[in-house]
């Protein structure tokens, strides 16, 4: 009671002593400062002897104050929301306390009350969604000068979808190209870049950056890693990151299924043959750099070469056949993939794969296949691909044209030419600035990164110059600058170094209409009005979602109102690999969904009493986010059951 304090320091967690040693009288001490919640602390005790004897136990520490005040407040808020929290002051002690209670939002005063408070004193405390953070203070003064309170900081996201339209020029040579802009959308962020090491070392991070932790995008983040080694090496400087490295390739051992290969998240109860693949490419190469790895190949050979003779089917016997050569494990290839080949429904990106496996245990063949499945783009970049179009992520042009670099790289410099026409298309190929997904950029990456070190001190230098609405000359990169979305530029690249640029329009739609495509979702509240709630009541958020075509790996972005909290974090569907909860939506991803209806339930506890804003819900294809639905804006209203 001698001491006041604002309290803002608020965690879950409010300890860790994982090396403690007892004493000679069998006690161990020490010191902690716990964090400002006021609540009552699960301790768990755990202990070992020198004998590998072990015990547990766990008890309770409670934090109070005999007078304090104390906040209930939602995680987070929607730009425009109204909501009632609550405040009050707990008195502990037998006397009667005359206390003055305020409310500060963003440092300005809101109210101030002086009441009598015997036991409990409540005040509600309205907060508005403003701005991008709300800092909310709540605050009991006696006269005497005591006082306590709690400082909080709500994040505030915005109304409707974020949306971005670019554009990106790979320009080799002498070369002009047009530019006009979106006069309907805001500022242009342009961006030039010369040295190709930079581009990628620009889509590294945005891979590292990707939240979410699939196999395959920890694969991809390993891949990245040690992309970035290999460029911090040839450019002398100091490789930081070895500790996340060997975190990703645990992880991936964690993650491993008995059969030794991977399903799509650690939870899937399927393999997945070209994720195996990826993962096994990433680790190999961890491997090869001198990371300590340890595949285990004798229980893999096994499996592989019992299905190898006895299921026969050309689709899965060349995935063991990548992977058994990714382990370099012996069997007989040459009479394996003679007998794939008979297969007449074999389409060009197998035949490749096929291709390159003989390259790799020295199969003789005839390439002359390839020349009938070149083409060029307006820009003279070369790409390999079928007449049917595929929109497998695993399955493209993109991914053709990666087989047939490295197929045509191990033939030898007679190719020189035509790998970097290969190697512009994918920098061509980068239609938002990035990749489209994070496996497309982490083989891209992993494909041409050698090469591009080895010729990287031929650097010559390149410079462009725009007219037009703007007028500037430009021969130090990166070079970056806003311009207006009405401006028409045109751009004249000289050099013998390629020079990239990126223009992005990036806008936030603030009303967007409800779209549906190849997916159709629409989200209710489960025996429930739309528009209301009951304040303190359970209810289900129900999103139900028509697939209309056979799709593959499908992620679902579910907005939940700000004045809900989850009632639980575990109800997961049959069909779902996945879910991660943030704290104004959940993530729901699907590794298959065939033609047909679905429904997913997330339990909500309706808390703060208000209006709410509920942001469009979404579903795409993680790897072609091209292929999207989305809801409409709501408004929720939770009303008190009073």
């Amino acid at each position: 009671m001698q001491q006041g304090s604002l309290r803002s320091n608020f965690s879950d967690q409010a300890f860790w002593q994982p090396r403690l040693q007892t004493d000679k009288n069998g006690k161990a001490k020490f010191k902690v400062k716990f964090p400002d919640d006021v609540t009552s602390w699960q301790t768990i005790y755990l202990a070992m002897n020198d004998k590998k004897q072990t015990g547990q136990t766990q008890a309770t520490i409670k934090s109070y104050k005999p007078l304090m005040a104390k906040t209930s407040l939602p995680r987070f808020l929607t730009v425009s929301d109204t909501c009632y929290a609550l405040g009050k002051v707990v008195n502990y002690t037998r006397d009667t306390m005359q206390v003055k209670s305020q409310l500060f939002l963003n440092g300005e005063k809101q109210f101030e009350k002086e009441q009598a408070c015997v036991d409990l004193c409540l005040d509600s405390l309205k907060l508005i969604g403003q701005k991008k953070e709300l800092k909310v203070k709540y605050i009991m003064e006696k006269e005497d000068g005591y006082f306590d309170g709690e400082e909080k900081n709500i994040p505030v996201f915005p109304v409707g979808l974020e949306e971005k339209k670019a554009l990106f020029y790979a320009l080799e040579g002498d070369t002009i190209v047009h530019v006009k802009f979106d006069s309907t959308l805001g500022k242009v962020k342009f961006h030039a870049e010369s040295k190709v090491l930079n581009v990628l070392d620009q889509e590294i991070r945005h891979v590292l950056a990707y939240r979410y932790n699939c196999n395959e995008q920890i694969a991809s983040k390993l891949k990245a890693l040690l992309a970035q080694k290999q460029i911090c090496t040839f450019q002398n400087k100091e490789f930081k990151e070895d500790q996340k490295v060997k975190r990703f390739i645990r992880l991936l051992k964690k993650n491993r299924h008995s059969s030794g290969l991977w399903g799509w998240w650690k939870s899937s109860q399927e393999s997945n043959w070209w994720i195996s693949i990826h993962i096994l490419e990433a680790l190999a190469e961890a491997e090869k750099m001198g990371y300590e790895v340890q595949i285990a190949r004798t229980d893999m050979s096994r499996q592989m070469v019992w299905d190898l003779q006895n299921k026969k089917n050309s689709y899965h016997d060349l995935r063991i056949l990548k992977v058994a050569n990714l382990l370099n494990l012996e069997l007989d290839y040459k009479k394996y993939l003679k007998e794939l080949e008979q297969d007449s429904l074999l389409n060009f990106t197998q035949r490749l794969q096929i291709a390159q496996l003989k390259q790799a245990r020295e199969i003789s063949q005839d390439l002359s296949f390839l020349k009938k499945y070149r083409h060029e783009t307006l820009f003279g970049s070369a790409y390999y691909c079928d007449s049917v179009a595929r929109n497998y992520w695993y399955d493209n042009s993109v991914q053709s044209s990666i087989l047939a670099y490295q197929i045509l790289k191990k033939e030898g410099k007679k190719h020189a030419s035509e790998i970097r026409k290969i190697r512009n298309y994918f920098f061509e190929n980068k239609r938002t600035s990035y990749w489209r997904n994070t496996y497309e950029s982490a083989q891209i990456i992993a494909c041409i990164l050698p090469d591009l070190l080895k010729d990287g001190k031929k650097i010559t230098k390149s410079e462009i110059k725009i007219s037009g609405s703007h007028h500037q000359q430009i021969d130090k990169f990166p070079f970056d600058m806003e311009l207006n979305a009405e401006d028409e530029i045109t751009i004249e690249k000289t050099g013998t170094y390629p020079v990239y640029i990126s223009c992005s329009q990036s806008y936030w739609n603030s009303n967007p209409v409800s779209k549906q495509s190849d997916y159709v979702i629409k989200t209710s509240f489960e025996e429930q009005s739309d528009d209301l709630l009951k304040a303190g009541e359970q209810v289900n958020l129900l999103v139900k979602v028509n697939i209309l075509k056979d799709s593959e790996f499908l992620m679902l972005n579910i907005p939940i109102p700000a004045g809900c909290s989850y009632e639980k974090k575990s109800a997961y569907h049959p069909y779902e690999a996945h879910r991660q909860y943030f704290k104004n939506e959940v993530a729901i991803f699907c590794e298959k969904l065939k033609e047909g209806f679905y429904e997913f339930r997330i339990p909500l506890r309706s808390r703060f009493t208000g209006n709410y804003q509920l942001n469009p819900a979404r579903i795409e294809q993680m790897y072609f986010p091209i292929f999207n639905a989305n809801t409409k804006m709501k408004r929720v209203q939770i009303k008190d059951t009073h």
